[in-house]
């Protein structure tokens, strides 16, 4: 290999490598841009972390874009690092073409469930599992949880702490659960600030304990910002 990069128009040329990387670059241009369109079009992200997605539209557009989409959507929902395995995407497409996701799908700690003409991904309430301490940003700073959310709580008790609702009794602290929009699967794995099994606040759903805010507590900011955005700046190369 290095002889051959030596070697005016060698197959491994360094001007012919050049030329496929700018060849190459070009192309994933097009594509990152035929993905961000389509997302725009047909996916929906709510600030409580889930995403309704427009399932007939997206489905009729081409195969790697449609899968990419896919990919970018529950990488973003489920607050991970990396996309999945190319495989898996592929076994979720054909599902989703199939109408063969039944009682419900998982792929990157996200549930993908039918709803009407729609496909709900939310975070899987199993794969929650980041439970943090208020003592690790005691000067009051942002936390950042789940990979999903950003966090930032004023005069909590030094012994709370911010964890998942899982399967806590709304009826407990006064809510009805016939009331509330948001379904189970998705209230299940909601941020939600503890102290000694007993819940402070659940932003998602507008719920403060008394004492709590007469203490003076507040959960001042709660953004769904997970670790890789839906879309991002276009891929740079020279």
């Amino acid at each position: 290999i290095r002889q051959d990069l030596n070697k005016e128009g060698g197959a491994l040329s360094t001007r012919r490598l050049s030329d496929t990387a700018a060849q190459m670059g070009a192309a994933r241009h097009v594509v990152e841009d035929a993905v961000g369109a389509v997302l725009a079009k047909t996916c929906n992200i709510f600030p409580q972390g889930y995403c309704l997605l427009d399932w007939t539209a997206l489905a009729s557009s081409l195969v790697d874009v449609r899968r990419r989409a896919l990919a970018a959507i529950v990488t973003c929902i489920g607050g991970r690092n990396y996309t999945p395995r190319y495989r898996h995407t592929c076994n979720l497409d054909a599902a989703l073409l199939d109408g063969r996701i039944g009682g419900g799908r998982t792929l990157s700690g996200c549930r993908i469930l039918q709803r009407g003409d729609d496909i709900l991904i939310c975070r899987e309430p199993s794969a929650v599992t980041d439970e943090l301490r208020l003592l690790d940003a005691p000067s009051g700073d942002a936390l950042y949880w789940d990979g999903r959310y950003s966090i930032q709580v004023r005069n909590a008790p030094t012994d709370a702490y911010i964890k998942k609702l899982g399967d806590f009794r709304l009826a407990d602290i006064g809510i009805d659960k016939k009331r509330v929009p948001l379904p189970s699967v998705i209230r299940q794995s909601a941020p939600t600030l503890w102290r000694s099994g007993q819940i402070l606040a659940l932003p998602h759903l507008g719920y403060i304990d008394a004492e709590f805010e007469k203490a003076g507590g507040e959960v001042v900011k709660m953004a769904f910002i997970p670790q890789n955005p839906l879309t991002r700046a276009r891929f740079a190369f020279a």
